[in-house]
């Protein structure tokens, strides 16, 4: 416990500025005032990081305290981190009503329930985001409090914000979150980057939005200068006219500082004269990338200064007007989300009974059994053991699946009661429609 205390301690503040690091002491408050006057921020950080080990020592605070340093860091500066967006679907009645006290206790019980070892903090920032904590373990080690995810979520709303989550990681959150804010489904936003005041403001449509009008409204840019008055601007008009074809697609005022936007184009080989190609099934792709400080600003900066023609196109427009920085583009010429695959939310898709699985065993821990149920062993394995037994699973004979009942035991839910057996297949196979394995015994 000390190695780990000490590991996590020497990293954190290697990677604070020295007087970052005495004001995040500050907020930690897990020090007295003496204690802190008693640090020499002039000292390397080495000398630091022992003398604050010493300190901990003394206050007898241990990793639970450390991590809790680390969060109040991550909260202050979160620009620090590559953050992805995601939306929640179909809400139910209650979803509006939920409070902080009930997600908190919701959220680490369904999340307790899918994976054995797991460590979870929830803490309430002043602008009222739920910041969520999580150390992931399985079902032989302990939680790595060395690569943390972060969540943030604020409640009552449909968006949710994730840092530094995995393949194997995210269907248990995306299934916790879910159920613990009362909602159907979750999806990938499209939407990405590091400054995450940045996303949160685009999706959430924090910044002025100018609708379309037909009169020419009085608009100014960040980047516009007052003009000089001996200087008389002979198409006027037609620079207020842009100006305002800018701000209806991109906002004005202030724009969030969104940093990055990708167009990936998929396409298929059209040529009469070249059969192979023409036959060929995956499409060939291709990525543009445009970086910039604010791209937003750049775009309508060249949308009003005439280098960008009017009307703009959606490819563009869509950035601000949805709230994505991340599109498909096909053959019809139609934008979509594009829902990483690093993210996992695809694979996830992709591997229906993996899905089917871990969405019924979160519907068997609402549920009150009359007696024990066994859920499938699947759920807690790594990613790599999980795709391992889904290949086995797929060259199971699916009109004789009993000549291979090893391969669908780690599916399986084993009921010892018939009444919760046949309660489970008709919510699963009559209503829900899923495909899973379940056996009486």
């Amino acid at each position: 416990m000390d190695d780990l205390r000490r590991h996590l301690l020497k990293r954190l503040i290697r990677t604070m500025p020295t007087q970052t690091l005495k004001t995040t002491l500050r907020l930690w408050d897990r020090l007295s005032v003496e204690q802190q006057e008693s640090l020499d921020f002039t000292k390397p950080k080495y000398v630091l990081t022992e003398r604050l080990l010493d300190l901990c020592e003394e206050s007898g605070l241990g990793v639970k305290h450390i991590t809790e340093l680390e969060m109040v860091y991550v909260i202050d500066h979160p620009n620090q981190r590559q953050w992805h967006a995601y939306q929640l679907l179909e809400a139910a009645d209650d979803a509006l009503s939920v409070e902080l006290s009930n997600f908190k206790e919701q959220f680490k019980a369904h999340l307790a329930e899918l994976i054995r070892h797991v460590s979870i903090k929830i803490k309430k920032h002043t602008d009222e985001a739920v910041w969520i904590r999580i150390a992931w373990g399985d079902r032989s080690w302990r939680p790595n409090h060395l690569k943390p995810t972060y969540v943030v979520h604020h409640l009552q709303t449909p968006y949710v914000f994730i840092t530094n989550s995995t393949s194997k990681t995210m269907p248990l959150l995306s299934q916790a979150l879910v159920l613990a804010t009362r909602y159907s489904s979750m999806k990938d936003a499209g939407l990405s980057g590091r400054n995450l005041t940045a996303i949160r403001g685009l999706l959430m449509k924090q910044f002025q939005q100018v609708f379309p009008s037909k009169h020419l409204q009085t608009l100014q840019g960040d980047n516009q200068t007052k003009p000089n008055p001996q200087m008389e601007c002979e198409q006027d008009e037609q620079s207020e006219k842009r100006l305002q074809a800018a701000c209806e697609a991109f906002g004005g005022g202030t724009l969030p500082e969104l940093q990055k936007v990708t167009y990936t184009l998929e396409t298929k080989f059209k040529d009469k004269t070249n059969q192979i190609m023409t036959e060929r099934e995956q499409p060939f792709r291709c990525t543009v990338t445009f970086k910039s400080s604010n791209i937003l600003e750049s775009l309508r900066h060249s949308a009003s200064t005439g280098i960008t023609s009017t009307p703009l196109s959606p490819l563009l427009s869509s950035i601000s007007q949805k709230g994505r920085n991340v599109f498909l583009i096909t053959d019809k010429g139609k934008t979509e989300d594009q829902i990483g695959k690093k993210r996992g939310l695809r694979n996830l898709a992709d591997d229906v009974f993996l899905k089917d699985t871990i969405e019924a065993a979160a519907w068997c821990q609402l549920q009150t059994f009359t007696d024990l149920v066994s859920l499938p062993m699947v759920i807690g394995m790594e990613g790599a053991e999980q795709q391992a037994l889904l290949a086995e699973l797929k060259s199971v004979d699916r009109s004789c699946p009993e000549e291979s009942p090893n391969r669908i035991e780690p599916f399986q839910f084993s009921f010892n009661s018939k009444k919760d057996y046949e309660m489970f297949c008709v919510e699963m196979f009559d209503r829900r429609k899923l495909k899973v394995f379940a056996s009486w015994e």
